[in-house]
């Protein structure tokens, strides 16, 4: 364990999940700069990231869980995203042919921007309940460090939303729908090019960048746990603004 990691480990509360913010908090800024320290065991100057997790209504009572179980239809269930850094958050819909609908920021939001630290719930009026048939829920999370306009243009929202438009604004609203699908896929393309790290920053601190591991553009991705899923994507360029797209797949059954 270096020093770094056993100063942070003493002055950190036992609790696992305290510990872990605790590191990121002291290591990277609300703009994503990171510590002196952790560039120079990483080779890093902007981290990005944000922890998600999945809470289900139990007996009258909402307690997180695991994503990657097997969930009832007509269980109520809500996801909860926290940011590591400033971000601006997105969540689609995508149904079982590709499609997508904006779920946040909703029809009376602006786009949401979340601080370091804040936890957003999703949807914040209430929860989403699965529902028949049987089958696997798509959903997509979208963290920025910059607003996303491409995400939300009003003529798409209105049309997504079934509102009354002129044929020119469904035309351009059909236009949009197409940028936003091409502008999800290169963020999504860009960011498999990066090296996808299988620990967390608390392993990356304690253990170093494994040997022969790129470390300049890196996405680290814990298994998920009850507690949720950190996911941090770093770069040696100070400059980075790539968002995060973290795709969750919910299954359920009868």
């Amino acid at each position: 364990m270096n020093v770094l990691l056993m100063l942070l480990v003493g002055l950190l509360p036992v609790d696992d999940e305290s510990r872990k913010r605790g590191i990121v908090r002291d290591n990277i800024q609300a703009d994503g700069q990171v510590s002196t320290q952790l560039a120079a065991q990483t080779g890093w100057a902007r981290v990005l990231g944000c922890r998600w997790q999945m809470w289900v209504n139990v007996e009258g009572k909402y307690r997180s869980v695991r994503p990657d179980q097997v969930f009832r239809t007509g269980q109520a269930f809500q996801i909860k995203v926290t940011a590591d850094t400033d971000l601006w958050i997105y969540v689609l819909n995508r149904d079982s042919v590709g499609n997508e609908v904006v779920l946040l920021p909703d029809e009376n939001e602006e786009h949401m921007r979340i601080r370091q630290g804040e936890t957003v719930t999703i949807p914040p009026d209430g929860p989403f309940r699965f529902v028949d048939p049987p089958g696997t829920e798509h959903f997509r999370i979208i963290a920025s460090p910059v607003k996303l306009t491409w995400v939300k243009p009003r003529e798409l929202f209105d049309l997504e939303m079934e509102h009354q438009q002129t044929q020119a604004d469904k035309k351009k609203a059909l236009v949009q729908k197409k940028e936003r699908s091409k502008g999800v896929q290169n963020l999504m393309a860009r960011q498999k090019q990066k090296f996808t790290l299988q620990q967390s920053l608390e392993q990356v601190l304690e253990k170093g960048i494994p040997a022969g591991a790129r470390s300049k553009d890196t996405v680290l991705v814990p298994p998920p746990t009850e507690n949720g899923q950190q996911v941090l994507q770093a770069s040696a360029n100070p400059g980075h603004v790539d968002p995060i797209v973290i795709d969750v797949e919910l299954r359920h059954r009868y």
